[in-house]
């Protein structure tokens, strides 16, 4: 969910139409940090949809690579939705996750991560289960309440969002680690400008960070975004962040 800003890693609701056969490509994007993602998919029938996303990411010293090549399979059968995915870049690394709606607006899901440990290039050091979660959900009319568990089950992240009219929506996350008791505290909102053409969205958190984005849409397969991050106590250059990017997101 990240309609206000606020994110969460389990996709716990998704509705949309799906046509028996054909290929999807859901985006395209360029970052001004050098990155390319490409997300697309092959719907073989009504419930199986083959995935495939990728990502070449910039690497820079002392930080993790973030390139990927993930290919797999999603599998959707009424109120059940699970997914398989294989990262053949990196590990090779494999993804189970599973979502189930439960009736009355509430909804739970799970997801592991695995290094099969297969490719003697890759880190084969350390445990084979990387991170492990499970989280829950409730949708009501105009407000959503999600917990989840973080890091191997060492926090916990809960997400409020409240929707104020159709076009503004309000939310509230709470991160808390279990194991040393911090905790970061955050708030956002999300604004449509001429109906979805245009989105603003403002995130403020407990760590004096504060971030601005603002997409466009320039065409309707088009869509472009400007973010800035500040950290208000530290005026430092390396604390400040901007980035532009441009998304292929058909309408």
């Amino acid at each position: 969910m990240t309609s206000s800003g606020l994110d969460t890693s389990i996709k716990l609701q998704t509705e949309e139409t799906r046509e028996p056969m054909g290929l999807t490509l859901q985006n395209l994007r360029l970052g001004s940090d050098g990155r390319v993602n490409l997300d697309a998919s092959l719907n073989l029938n009504e419930a199986l949809t083959f995935k495939f996303l990728a990502e070449d990411g910039r690497y820079e010293p002392g930080k993790v690579n973030n390139s990927y090549g993930q290919v797999g399979v999603e599998l959707r059968d009424g109120p059940v939705q699970g997914s398989l995915l294989t990262d053949l870049v990196n590990g090779p690394l494999v993804l189970a996750q599973g979502v189930c709606g439960l009736g009355g607006g509430l909804s739970a899901g799970a997801s592991m991560l695995l290094n099969t440990k297969l490719d003697a290039g890759y880190d084969t050091s350390g445990a084979s289960v990387l991170d492990a979660g499970v989280a829950a959900k409730y949708t009501a009319a105009d407000w959503s309440a999600t917990v989840r568990s973080t890091g191997l089950f060492s926090g916990l992240h809960s997400v409020y969002e409240h929707r104020v009219n159709p076009s503004t929506q309000v939310g509230a996350s709470v991160e808390y680690s279990l194991v040393t008791s911090a905790q970061t505290i955050a708030v956002g909102t999300r604004h449509e400008l001429d109906g979805q053409e245009s989105v603003l969205k403002v995130r403020a958190d407990s760590q004096a960070k504060m971030a601005v984005s603002y997409k466009q849409r320039l065409s309707p397969i088009l869509a472009g975004t400007m973010c800035v991050e500040m950290d208000v106590l530290d005026w430092a250059p390396e604390n400040q962040k901007i980035g532009v990017r441009l998304a292929f997101e058909p309408k």
